[in-house]
């Protein structure tokens, strides 16, 4: 399992974890900064709410509290000591370690969520059955980055959600099914990113399911008339996204997307804040 280290990989992760319980899964995670992600106030603002409180305060704050009452989202270490896998960050795919160590996992199928990195050929070869990614738009039309901020912005009254094989193009692979998610004028882009990439586990685990009674599809060839490919959004697009009424991220939404780890709405624990944390209210754990 290739994935983003952030709340919306991290999410959607769990969400395909239950359907892989008799399966080893290891979990390689990017942590990929791009400079507009830090220069631009929107794109700052995502960042800290998709990777710096969550990998910085509130999921260190869950592991250490340790078990609670009923089922909760497991973080990425945990999820990976449940599954017998293990955990590695990459912050390159192009070193011989990186395909030694691939290699060594042998793995039957690997699974991209949000990954940062592209996939160089000699590692597409080596997983048996191939290389699947969950893409948050609607391929060939919505390829490259930021696929939900694009159809939002374009009025669209829902989001794609595109299962593929992966090839050596970005986001060009055989296409193997496409669902959708409601755009929710009341809601936040970063409520709209966490919600697209769920809607193609139950595809997902239905092909896993069936490669696992020997039937492999092979996909549908994109039209490569109809692609478009999409880079990060300006400040100007950010403007002419606020000015049709969508917030960029939202307290309420917030709380919902931590809810399945036992996170109550506004704070981790009794004397546990999501500010607190946010301002250095909180001792990370060690």
């Amino acid at each position: 399992m290739c994935a983003k280290n952030d709340l919306a990989g991290l999410l959607a992760c769990n969400r395909l974890s239950p359907g892989l319980a008799q399966d080893q899964v290891s979990f390689w995670l990017s942590d990929v900064t791009r400079r507009d992600e830090l220069d631009d106030p929107d794109l700052a603002a995502l960042r800290l709410f998709e990777r710096n409180l969550p990998n910085r305060w509130i999921l260190p704050l869950l592991e250490a509290r340790g078990p609670v009452d009923g089922p909760t989202y497991l973080t990425f270490r945990q999820l990976a000591r449940r599954h017998g896998g293990e955990l590695r960050h990459v912050s390159s795919l192009s070193g011989p370690d990186v395909v030694r160590d691939l290699e060594r996992h042998a793995p039957d199928l690997l699974i991209s969520i949000r990954f940062s990195h592209i996939f160089p050929a000699r590692l597409l070869q080596i997983p048996r059955l191939g290389s699947l990614n969950i893409h948050p738009g609607d391929l060939p039309h919505y390829a490259g980055l930021f696929a939900p901020f694009w159809q939002i912005l374009d009025d669209r009254a829902t989001i794609g959600c595109t299962v593929h094989w992966i090839d050596q193009g970005i986001d060009t692979g055989p296409v193997l099914w496409c669902g959708w998610l409601p755009v929710d004028p009341a809601r936040s882009l970063l409520w709209h990113v966490c919600r697209t990439y769920p809607v193609g586990v139950d595809e997902v685990l239905a092909l896993v399911r069936q490669m696992g009674r020997g039937r492999r599809p092979a996909g549908l060839i994109q039209d490569r008339r109809a692609r478009h490919y999409f880079r990060l959004p300006t400040r100007d697009d950010f403007a002419r996204f606020k000015a049709k009424g969508f917030r960029v991220v939202d307290d309420d939404d917030y709380d919902e997307l931590l809810a399945p780890f036992g996170v109550r709405p506004g704070g981790l624990g009794p004397d546990e804040s999501v500010s607190d944390a946010a301002s250095g209210g909180l001792r990370r754990p060690a």
